[in-house]
């Protein structure tokens, strides 16, 4: 699965639907974690949203598990 921090917001969606265009499964990283599960399910299955800050290193590898 691919982590994309910031992947609900302008650049980060373009990166998030690029990626799951091709098939590939997608986390959809955020610090609004109901706004990164809202746009994970926009996708298709297989993706999924999960609240992190790249601040934050147990938040950041949570993300990435």
């Amino acid at each position: 699965m691919i982590a994309v921090f910031g992947g609900y917001g302008t650049f980060g969606a373009h990166v998030a639907r690029a990626l799951a265009a091709v098939g590939l499964p997608v986390r959809i990283a955020g610090r609004d974690g109901a706004k990164a599960a809202r746009f994970a399910e926009e996708l298709d299955p297989g993706h999924e949203g999960v609240a992190a800050d790249a601040n934050d290193a147990g938040s950041f590898a949570r993300a990435l598990a």
